[in-house]
């Protein structure tokens, strides 16, 4: 392994160490030690750009996004955008599929401590257990492991299993172990966002493999981004009329996600640029986790105008199968989770960046 590429390992594992201890109510760490830990990564990933080499069509849109990943970042204190920035371009001669490798090492070792841990408990010691449940209208009680959520917990887990997918090249052996480990996980955790992404992943999977379905891909891949931007502007029209019936119903369906998304625009509005909001979502008891509608109270418009622009420059590279689901699931995802934005918790945006830096350009045949 090259130094440059070992810097860059490291760094990944850290992050993600920093990232899941703090969803861990088992590990964590004092927070002198997670900034020095942050900045240690962040040097690792910036000597790993330094001794790379960029081709000069890159270098524009390189020094414009990074600026407005700075300018979000400090506008927000939400440091999240920067750090996606820097590991995104410093996968440059990268092997991914080493990167992927250790964020499914970290994850694994996570999710391993907290499943024992709490299924000790769970069966001798049940009332430790008992502060960490949580109650839903669809499932009496749901399990998060010691992790802070269930979600957060399954998130962890489907992205776990895809990072091995990856590696496993797809292999029928991996899907069905997979689905196996994520069925039993299921029964405890039980997120719907998990499981309706889950099976569009294993569906994706077996249509991306069939040439009579490319139509219906190449749209999905290419478009998708733009079409869940235009259904959230829907969902925040629809969230206008609360007192009708019907949209009531929807409401509950969708956990109430149309509420907290009318009082979020009432409280901020739209936001091109980045808007700082502090705690002011907590101190209401809004629950703002999608993505887009986050970008349009506080990360700012122009977030979600750089993904689109990063899913027009995936268009003419190469990509493997599993490469074009993911890129059609992480806006399927960002609908109801904030998780796979960042790209500690989430290889998404490293597949997007890899796919841009170091895969070649699309060959099509001319018939």
């Amino acid at each position: 392994m090259k130094k440059n590429e070992l810097f860059y390992i490291i760094g990944i594992i850290i992050l993600n160490f920093i990232t899941l201890s703090g969803v861990s109510n088992i590990i964590t760490i004092d927070s002198k030690i997670h900034y020095a830990l942050y900045a240690l990564a962040l040097v690792l990933m910036i000597l790993k750009i330094v001794k790379s080499k960029y081709e000069k069509k890159h270098i524009l849109y390189m020094a414009l996004i990074g600026l407005i990943s700075i300018y979000t970042s400090f506008k927000t204190n939400d440091f999240m955008f920067i750090t996606n920035f820097i590991v995104m371009i410093a996968i440059v001669d990268v092997d991914v599929k080493k990167v992927i490798k250790a964020d499914l090492i970290m994850k694994l070792i996570f999710l391993s401590l907290h499943t024992i841990i709490y299924f000790y408990d769970y069966i001798l010691d049940y009332s430790k257990i008992v502060p960490h449940l949580f109650r839903s209208s669809t499932i009496s009680v749901r399990h998060a492991l010691y992790f802070t959520h269930p979600n957060t917990t399954a998130s962890i887990i489907i992205w776990l299993i895809i990072d091995w997918i990856y590696i496993t090249k797809n292999k029928k052996r991996a899907i069905i172990i997979s689905t196996i480990v994520f069925t039993l996980y299921s029964i405890f955790i039980y997120s719907r966002t998990a499981i309706i992404i889950y099976i569009i992943f294993l569906l994706l999977l077996y249509l991306l493999k069939h040439k009579k379905f490319t139509k219906i891909t190449n749209f999905l891949e290419k478009k998708l981004f733009l079409v869940m931007i235009c259904v959230n502007c829907l969902t925040l029209f629809i969230s206008n009329f609360m007192k009708n019936p019907l949209i009531v119903k929807l409401d509950r369906l969708l956990s109430r996600r149309l509420y907290y998304t009318n009082k979020a625009i009432q409280l901020f509005g739209f936001h091109i640029f980045g808007n700082k909001i502090g705690n002011v979502l907590i101190n209401n008891n809004l629950i703002v986790d999608n993505f887009y509608t986050r970008a349009f109270i506080t990360y700012g418009f122009i977030i979600l105008v750089v993904i689109a622009f990063l899913y027009y420059c995936t268009e003419k590279k190469e990509k493997n199968v599993i490469d074009r689901a993911i890129l059609i699931i992480f806006p399927l995802y960002l609908f109801n989770e904030l998780f796979p934005i960042n790209i500690a918790r989430s290889i998404s945006l490293l597949i997007i960046a890899n796919i841009i830096f170091n895969n070649k350009e699309e060959i099509k045949n001319e018939s």
